[in-house]
């Protein structure tokens, strides 16, 4: 009996430290802003604590260029300069609560989409999950798609599957990926192939990445109309590490291609 109560004394102490524990979660992309033909990008963030203490969570938007950058959070509009000033933004959390953040910046505005990626700081019984959302037009909720993703761990090499097959007959059929660098200090560089099944590399892109740098892309602006069959995405780091995600588009529906 005192073993058996020493072990769950044990296992609770474990518990209580890992949710002090600092983590960082990365996700590799946020879109944010009006489409050419009138739709909106708006990135949420849901955010819980699963824990039963308080717990925190600091939230970072980084640009392309590595820099902080500056988003919209209409429910929360107290940023540095109105809505426009939340370059990171602090939540705490209840025990057992959820909190959920809504990046809008095109909401009643004439604002052209927005990319970059995000870095959560947070306490070990933090969870969280991102979820893009096409909506209609500048004031509507309606919902075009919407698609989720769940953060990246920094590696060295990603594999999209499943397979890309761009159709040139159909121009709304394709697949964005984004790719970040979540090194505050560090490049990154390396290449997107496309690669058969036969494992044949068809094609090759090199790319750089500055520390805390950021892009995003469809694979036909990348590499042109080319139309292989069971054909996938690979991305291979030479230097640094990176987190990436990438979205299929088949007309107006979304889903994700989990990184591999």
């Amino acid at each position: 009996m005192y073993c058996g109560r020493t072990m769950a004394l044990c296992f609770v102490m474990v518990l209580s430290v890992a949710n002090v524990d600092a983590q960082t979660l990365v996700f590799p992309h946020f879109a944010d802003g009006l489409t050419t033909g009138g739709d909106r990008w708006v990135t949420e963030i849901d955010v819980a604590n699963t824990s039963l203490s308080q717990q925190s969570a600091t939230i970072s938007f980084f640009g392309s260029d590595g820099k902080p950058k500056a988003v919209s959070i209409p429910d929360r509009p107290h940023g540095i300069g109105g809505n426009d000033g939340y370059t990171s933004i602090t939540v705490v959390l209840a025990p057992q609560s959820f909190n959920a953040l809504r990046i809008d910046s095109a909401l009643g505005e004439q604002r052209p989409v927005q990319t970059g990626w995000v870095s959560l700081e947070g306490t070990g019984g933090i969870k969280a999950t991102l979820i893009f959302r096409l909506l209609k037009g500048t004031l509507s909720f309606d919902q075009v798609d919407s698609a989720g993703v769940l953060s990246q761990t920094s590696t060295n090499r990603i594999d999209f599957i499943p397979r890309y097959q761009y159709n040139s007959r159909d121009t709304t059929a394709d697949v964005g990926f984004a790719v970040s660098n979540p090194d505050s200090a560090l490049p990154a560089s390396g290449e997107i192939q496309l690669v058969q099944a036969s494992g044949e590399i068809i094609a090759v892109s090199p790319f750089n990445l500055v520390p805390r740098g950021h892009f995003a892309q469809f694979a036909v602006e990348r590499f042109g109309p080319i139309v292989p069959s069971a054909t996938y995405i690979r991305v291979v780091v030479s230097s640094g590490r990176i987190a990436a995600v990438a979205l299929r588009f088949d007309g107006a529906q979304i889903s994700t291609i989990p990184a591999n």
